[in-house]
């Protein structure tokens, strides 16, 4: 059993790191996962979704705004739902770079009045058959930033993404988590190796006591 961090309910932690599009999740789950001998986990939704739908969203088509996050809800269930979680925790931490409730920040931005209502029956209906993450690393980016990171990665359905669209996420991020108990706040420039080598100090001393208020 990892030793990195508390126990929870007399098994390991199940992290999850969220943050906008481009914000480092899964550099920093990589990085706990080999600083803290977790098990990571990854989201596997980039291969399987289609690319039509997000294209046509980041081109202003708000009319698929709903087929995608349908989809994207149904692939994340059908991921978490297959994996032994709960057996993985008996022996070390998880720690993901997703989170399953983190559609409803994307469908504030994404869906009509309408499309919002249906969206949250689903996920309400899906959310309760899921084990939820103990403790949640929220990365608050700064857009230039997250514009720049996006750029460079350079995928091409993302080439269309405005600066308008990644503002207006940032600010659903910002609400979703501004007071939301079991939830560590750290900046991107924080977890940056090059602007800070003692990353991992600060991320750990956080995770640590957020999970002992948990306990």
């Amino acid at each position: 059993m990892s030793v990195g961090v508390p126990t929870v309910g007399g098994r390991c932690p199940y992290i999850a790191v969220d943050g906008c599009i481009g914000s480092g999740k899964t550099t920093l789950v990589a990085r706990l996962a080999r600083r803290l001998g977790c098990e990571p986990l990854y989201e596997d939704l980039r291969d399987r979704l289609s690319v039509k739908f997000l294209d046509g969203l980041y081109r202003g088509d708000v009319k698929w705004g709903i087929d995608l996050e349908l989809t994207i809800i149904s692939l994340r269930f059908n991921q978490l739902n297959n994996l032994p979680i709960r057996q993985i925790l008996v022996e070390r931490p998880v720690v993901s770079d997703f989170c399953f409730a983190k559609g409803i920040i994307f469908a504030t931005v994404n869906l009509r009045a309408r499309e919002f209502e249906l969206y949250k029956k689903v996920l309400r209906f899906y959310r309760r058959r899921l084990l939820a993450p103990d403790v949640v690393i929220f990365l608050d980016g700064q857009l230039e930033v997250i514009m720049g990171r996006i750029m460079r990665r350079g995928y091409d359905y993302e080439k269309q993404i405005s600066e308008a669209y990644i503002a207006g996420l940032l600010r659903a991020y910002k609400q979703h988590y501004r007071s939301r108990p079991g939830c560590v706040k750290v900046s991107i420039t924080e977890v940056d190796e090059a602007l800070n080598p003692d990353w991992d100090v600060i991320v750990v001393d956080r995770l640590r006591r957020e999970i002992a208020r948990i306990v």
